[in-house]
């Protein structure tokens, strides 16, 4: 191998390590914030609960929503599911099944602050089965139904 070949080979080494140096992930922050853990029936169409300090633990924004959603109703119903007001997203869940619905909060946040988390419908009979805030998709411990 010539010099200049070899020349050249150390330099684009050097120069793939400087940018897989500084542009590979080595740490993941994982943070599940568990709002709701067991159902909560809706009453008058809706579910209210607080997300408080203590149980987000300094969750940044953007994060995923995840909510399971139980339809006992007899037709399909749409659901808004807000964070202090503002719609997060706006699922559909089949008649008489259970649903995971998979959001996700981009707006501005500061997790050292309770927030108001309600989840609307005009369905018939549904609840909220569960809710939590992480920054990651999946890994929740429960299974689909």
């Amino acid at each position: 191998m010539s010099a200049s070949r070899l020349v050249r080979a150390a330099a684009l080494s050097g120069a793939c390590a400087l940018f897989f140096s500084t542009h590979v992930f080595v740490d993941c922050l994982r943070i599940r914030a568990k709002i709701v853990r067991a159902p909560i029936t809706a009453t008058g169409g809706h579910v209210h609960t607080t997300a408080t300090p203590e149980v987000l633990r300094n969750l940044p924004a953007p994060f995923a929503v995840i909510a399971r959603i139980r339809n006992d109703a007899a037709a399909a119903g749409r659901f808004i599911i807000q964070i202090d007001g503002a719609t997060v997203c706006e699922p559909s869940v089949a008649a008489q099944s259970t649903h995971r619905i998979d959001c996700a909060f981009e707006r501005d946040w500061t997790s050292s602050v309770p927030h108001e988390v309600t989840v609307r419908s005009s369905a018939g009979q549904w609840a909220l089965e569960y809710l939590e805030f992480a920054t990651h998709h999946g890994s929740s411990s429960r299974t689909r139904r």
